[in-house]
């Protein structure tokens, strides 16, 4: 039996209450700093199609860190000073010189100040166990403009050519010529907004989680990102179709209005679609578990939900509510325009 004296005791209590009061005082200051920070990216979620499912990706991120609770619970707090201040006061400076109060900047910081507030508090193995979560909130950060401006020409022409095979596989007569789909009544234009782009990287943005969580191994979860990629592609042509074969047949308003929402809905409900149900064909034949099942199902008999599709309710409930917000945003987006 091991005698722990009463001095001991105060001792470690001590340690704990300053340990706690560092935590409130970081915290406090974290909130502090980054208020604006928090306020500019949700303005860009909101009033950006590119970034409207944003709000979405600390969500995501604390629910995968919750995940991992069980493993969390056995590594060692041990605090790396040396490693965490300097990254602290990095990620100050950058908010700090950001005077122009880009949110890219804004973003990029916070991301690096939570880098920092972990090694500081927790220390190199709770940022090692976090490591995905944290990089998903990159995601969250409005850099994405340059590469979606490269991006929507040759997705603009591949979009306006499979479409206008899809339109002349059922007789219509149809011409393309670069984006645009000449009809014989009218010619329509595959803009930027119609280019799939942004839909593409709301997919990508799940499907990363999505692979993550429920399936093991680097190629089954490369297979699902890719496959998700395959589907929008190919859903955003079949919506351009749609809409050259409606406009052929004077079918309502299909370039405004409630005929344009719902081809906009209808792309992304066919993507969301395809990845619950690429993870779960892959999820079939995965008989290992993930990293995020091994860390949260401590005892062997517990059957990984990614292979059963039989776990807690609140996994699925979670992402039904994030299909469903989505939904909601991409809705509120198009009802905008």
């Amino acid at each position: 039996m091991t005698y722990i004296s009463q001095e001991n005791i105060i001792k470690n209590s001590q340690i704990d209450k300053k340990y706690w009061m560092w935590l409130a005082l970081l915290l406090s200051a974290f909130v502090l700093f980054y208020a604006k920070a928090f306020v500019t990216l949700f303005t860009v979620w909101w009033n950006s199609y590119t970034y409207s499912f944003g709000f979405l990706i600390p969500i995501i991120s604390l629910y995968i860190v919750w995940l991992q609770k069980d493993r969390l619970k056995r590594l060692k707090i041990a605090p790396s000073y040396l490693l965490g201040l300097p990254v602290l006061i990095i990620a100050i400076a950058m908010l700090i010189s950001n005077t122009k109060g880009g949110a890219s900047i804004q973003g990029f910081s916070l991301i690096i100040a939570i880098i920092g507030i972990i090694l500081l508090l927790l220390g190199i193995q709770f940022l090692k166990a976090l490591w995905f979560p944290i990089t998903y909130l990159l995601f969250m950060v409005p850099f994405w403009d340059n590469l979606t401006e490269k991006l929507n020409l040759p997705f603009q022409n591949f979009s306006a050519s499979l479409g206008t095979k899809m339109i002349q596989a059922i007789g219509i007569p149809v011409y393309r010529k670069s984006i645009y789909i000449e009809l014989p009544n009218i010619t329509l234009e595959v803009a930027k907004v119609c280019s799939g782009v942004n839909n593409l990287i709301a997919i990508v943005a799940i499907a990363i989680p999505l692979a993550y969580i429920f399936l093991s191994g680097w190629q089954r979860r490369i297979i699902l990102v890719c496959g998700g990629i395959i589907i929008s592609i190919l859903a955003n042509s079949l919506r351009v179709a749609l809409i050259g074969i409606f406009a052929y047949f004077n079918i309502g308003d299909v370039l405004h209005g409630p005929y344009h929402i719902l081809q906009a809905l209808s792309v992304s409900m066919v993507g969301f679609i395809a990845l619950f149900i690429g993870v779960w064909a892959l999820a079939r034949g995965d008989s290992d578990k993930s990293p995020v099942v091994r860390s949260a199902a401590p005892e062997p008999s517990l059957q990984s939900y990614q292979t059963s599709f039989k776990g807690d309710r609140i996994k699925h409930l979670f992402f039904l509510m994030t299909i469903i917000l989505i939904l909601i945003g991409v809705y509120f987006r198009y009802y905008r325009q």
